[in-house]
């Protein structure tokens, strides 16, 4: 089987919001979407690769929604800090 790399949308939506450089932004429109939850498939390391978690999913879609364009690079902090305490509550912990 064949290797294609792919990006989940989330993940392209993301690195859209960090940047404005259009290099960056037609490369990531030429990378194929991966399906359902897989997040990224760079096509190197072992075959077989895992699937992403619940978290990991999660993380994501909570990251994608939340205001970070523009910002600076380690402003995201904020927000994975706030994405993680969001899914502690949503799992009950």
């Amino acid at each position: 089987m064949k290797c294609v790399p792919c990006m989940s949308e989330s993940l392209k939506n993301d690195i859209r919001a960090f940047t404005d450089d259009p290099h960056t932004l037609k490369q990531i429109s030429e990378i194929a979407t991966c399906s359902l939850g897989e997040i990224l498939e760079l096509c190197g390391g072992k075959p077989g690769k895992r699937k992403a978690g619940p978290y990991a999913l999660f993380i994501g879609s909570c990251m994608s929604k939340k205001p970070i364009k523009g910002k600076p690079f380690g402003a995201a902090a904020k927000y994975m800090r706030e994405c993680a305490e969001e899914y502690r509550k949503q799992k009950g912990g």
